[in-house]
Order: C-alpha cells, then structure tokens, then sequence
C-alpha cells in the first residue's frame, strides 16, 4: 500500500484519490500544521501550510479528482 504522495501518485481512480484527499484533510488534527507555520516563519522560511486557509481548502477540494490524478504524458502540479 502507497502512502503520502506516492498514494496519490498512483491512486487507482478519481474516487479513490477523493476519499483519500477527504480522510487526510479531516485528520489534519493529528499533524502539527500551525507548529510548522510558525517554526519556518521564524527562520525567515517561506513554507507556508496551505490547509491552515479555510478559503484555499474549499477551493481545493471543489476541484474534480479526476483533474488532480497523474497521467502520463502530463506534468505533475500543471497549472
């Protein structure tokens, strides 16, 4: 079984990434988000923790999954 990204690199559909993207967004509470936020600050560090943004996680989340899945041929984060 794939975890982090590789997971999502290779999710085997649409639904699948979506339910996946769905659990580890409501379990964000087990990552430490706003530590990270605040330690990279302090080092002057541009390494923002986007989840922390309620607006960009709705955005995020209305995407269609299947636009978000990686096929070959195509580049990873197009924009």
């Amino acid at each position: 079984m794939y975890i982090g990204y590789l997971y999502f690199h290779a999710a085997p559909s649409a639904a699948d990434f979506h339910k996946e993207t769905i659990n580890r967004v409501k379990n964000l509470h087990t990552s430490d988000c706003l530590r990270a936020n605040k330690s990279t600050m302090t080092w002057g560090l541009e390494a923002r923790v986007p989840f922390l943004d309620k607006e960009f996680l709705d955005v995020a989340m209305t995407i269609d999954p299947e636009e978000k899945l990686f096929k070959k041929g195509r580049m990873e984060k197009v924009s």
